[in-house]
């Protein structure tokens, strides 16, 4: 078998292409900006641009144009700048990943529309990953305005701060949550107890602290449950029992104090 790695920049003519509705150039090593007559093909349904070389901003308006447009996958890449809320006006899009990028930039809190609140509209969003972007400053508390439709959320790796909203209970439909790798602090808040599909719980490699929240024993969904690396202390409660479908359980390098619940030495 032989495979051909394309490179270069792609042309502007690109969006001479009217008609497209699946655009695929993964694995390549594409370089340059991406140009922006791309998100003006009205009837693109999927655009997917994995792995290869592209750097610059998406352009403002990046979502105005896209009625159908349902997968948009743009990981791998040396993309910068902030991500833009008009990608909130592609009203179809389900799956959205961005993560491995260099996408930054301070959102100012005065503002009253962020990133978080914008994806509110896309009813029918089900994966978002962001990882591996410096999202320093993404006003993380909205993020219990994500709509509820969504199933997957990854922000790994993003130098996140603060603590995690309450809000996040609000994702009634979230089976997986991945907030690895960032710096948030404050206790795990008792709405993820909420989370009654979540089947992987990953906050592990951050400074949270408080006790272990009785709540999650109402997560009998749960497979993963990684919270090491944290400052969690006191008491592991026999609750976890309650957890039928757990599989792996990382509780390493916090200051927990009480011996293992006999319960989860079950066959």
């Amino acid at each position: 078998m032989v495979v051909h790695i394309v490179t270069g920049a792609i042309p502007s003519e690109i969006g001479n292409l009217q008609s497209i509705e699946i655009f695929n150039i993964v694995f390549n090593n594409f370089i340059g900006p991406i140009p922006f007559e791309i998100f003006n093909i009205s009837t693109v349904q999927v655009i997917s641009m994995v792995c290869n070389n592209f750097s610059g901003h998406l352009p403002s308006n990046v979502g105005f144009f896209l009625p159908n447009l349902q997968q948009l996958f743009l990981w791998e890449n040396q993309l910068s700048g902030t991500i833009p809320n008009s990608i909130s006006n592609a009203l179809q899009l389900t799956l959205l990943n961005l993560s491995n990028n260099s996408f930054s930039g301070l959102i100012p809190k005065a503002l009253e529309f962020n990133f978080f609140s914008s994806l509110s509209n896309l009813t029918y969003l089900k994966q978002l990953d962001l990882s591996s972007n410096l999202l320093n400053n993404i006003l993380f508390d909205s993020i219990g305005n994500l709509p509820t439709s969504l199933e997957e959320l990854y922000i790994d790796h993003c130098n996140i701060k603060g603590s995690i909203p309450r809000d996040i209970g609000n994702l009634s439909n979230l089976m997986t949550l991945s907030l690895r790798f960032n710096e948030l602090f404050g206790p795990i808040p008792t709405t993820v107890g909420r989370l009654h599909k979540l089947q992987a719980l990953r906050v592990d490699n951050n400074k949270l602290e408080g006790l272990i929240p009785f709540d999650l024993c109402h997560l009998e969904s749960l497979v993963e449950l990684y919270l090491g690396y944290n400052e969690l202390f006191g008491p592991i409660s026999a609750c976890v029992n309650n957890l039928i479908s757990l599989r792996y359980l990382y509780l390493h390098f916090n200051k927990l104090t009480s011996t293992i619940p006999l319960s989860l030495w079950r066959s």
